[in-house]
C-alpha cells in the first residue's frame, strides 16, 4: 500500500482532494482512483477502543455516583432520625445550628476521607496498568487524585447537608414532648 501525506490550509481540503484527483487521472489513468483519509480519521480508528472504553467509563461512573448519593442520603436519614434525640438535647443545652451541621457532616467526611486513602492506592495501580499498555503515555498527576478526594467530599457534604440541615432545625420541644 503505498501513500502519501499531504497538508492543505483550513477550507481547502475539497478543493485539494479534487485537484489530486484530476491530476492522477492525467498521470496514470488506468490506476485506480486514489482514496483520500484525514488523520483524525485514522488517529479514531486507532483509537476506536479508547474511546469506547471512555464512554463505558463515562457511564457507569455517573450510575456509581448517582447510586452512592442516593445511600449516603439514606445513611444520613437514618443517622439523623437515630441521633434526634440526643440532637435535640445539645440544642436544649446551648448547641447552635452551624454546631450541629458540622457534628452531623463531620462523621461522614471522616468516613470519606477513609474511603478515599483506601481508594488511591487501587486507583493508582489500576491506571498505572491501564497506561501502561501505551507506547506513549502521560505521567499520572497527585493533583487527579487530590482533586477527586475533594470532589467526593465536596458531593457527599452537598449530599448530607440537607439532612444535618434538618436535624439543626428541629423543634426540641416537639421531639422530646414524645419521650
Amino acid at each position: 500500500a503505498r501513500g502519501s501525506v499531504i497538508k492543505t490550509r483550513p477550507g481547502e481540503v475539497e478543493a485539494t482532494i479534487a485537484r489530486m484527483q484530476s491530476l492522477w487521472k492525467t498521470i496514470a489513468p488506468d490506476e485506480s482512483p486514489l482514496v483520500f483519509t484525514s488523520l483524525a480519521e485514522i488517529y479514531r480508528d486507532i483509537h476506536k477502543e479508547e474511546f469506547r472504553t471512555a464512554r463505558i467509563v463515562s457511564v457507569f461512573t455517573w450510575i456509581s455516583m448517582l447510586l452512592s448519593c442516593m445511600g449516603l442520603f439514606g445513611l444520613a436519614w437514618y443517622s439523623v432520625e437515630c441521633r434526634t434525640k440526643e440532637i435535640c438535647l445539645r440544642k436544649v443545652n446551648g448547641a447552635t445550628e452551624k454546631q450541629i451541621v458540622l457534628l452531623v457532616c463531620g462523621r461522614f467526611v471522616k468516613w470519606m476521607i477513609w474511603a478515599s486513602l483506601l481508594g488511591i492506592p487501587i486507583a493508582w495501580y489500576l491506571a498505572n496498568t491501564w497506561i501502561s499498555q501505551f507506547v506513549y503515555r502521560a505521567e499520572l498527576s497527585p493533583w487527579i487524585f487530590i482533586m477527586s478526594v475533594l470532589l467526593v467530599i465536596m458531593i457527599g457534604i452537598i449530599t448530607v447537608i440537607r439532612q444535618s440541615w434538618y436535624a439543626a432545625t428541629l423543634n426540641p420541644i416537639d421531639t422530646l414532648k414524645t419521650e
